[in-house]
C-alpha cells in the first residue's frame, strides 16, 4: 500500500475517535504511506488553532494535525462551503486545506484503494 485516504468526521475530543485518526495517519506517514485526509462536518473543528484543551486536561491534537507534514507526505481536504464559514466565524485553521465542493469530494476519495472512515 502506497496511499491511505482517511475521513475525520468526529468532533475534537469527542471519545476517542478524533485521535484514532490522527494516530493512523501517524502510523502510515512512519511507514513511508501517503496520507490523504478529508474533514467532513464536525472533523473540520479538529483543525480550528484557537482551541485551548490545556484548561480540560485534554492534548492540543490540532499541533499534531499540522506536524504531520514533517513524516511525510500528506494532504488535506475540506468542503469549500464548511471552510467558509469558519473562516467568517474569525476561526483561524492550522494547516493549508485544498477546498473542494460538496460534489467533488467522493470522486477525489474513490481515486484511493484504501478509504478509512
Amino acid at each position: 500500500m502506497t496511499r491511505l485516504a482517511l475521513i475525520v468526521c468526529s468532533a475534537p475530543w469527542q471519545e476517542r475517535s478524533g485521535r484514532e485518526a490522527l494516530d493512523l495517519a501517524m502510523s502510515a506517514l512512519a511507514m513511508d504511506v501517503s496520507v490523504r485526509l478529508f474533514f467532513i462536518g464536525d472533523g473540520l473543528l479538529q483543525l480550528v488553532a484557537v482551541r485551548q484543551p490545556g484548561a480540560a486536561g485534554l492534548p492540543p491534537g490540532q499541533k499534531a494535525w499540522a506536524s504531520l507534514a514533517a513524516l511525510g507526505e500528506v494532504a488535506y481536504y475540506a468542503h469549500t462551503e464548511a471552510v467558509d464559514g469558519l473562516l467568517r466565524a474569525g476561526l483561524e485553521l492550522v494547516v493549508p486545506l485544498e477546498m473542494l465542493d460538496v460534489g467533488a469530494m467522493p470522486s477525489y476519495q474513490a481515486d484511493h484503494r484504501v478509504l478509512v472512515v
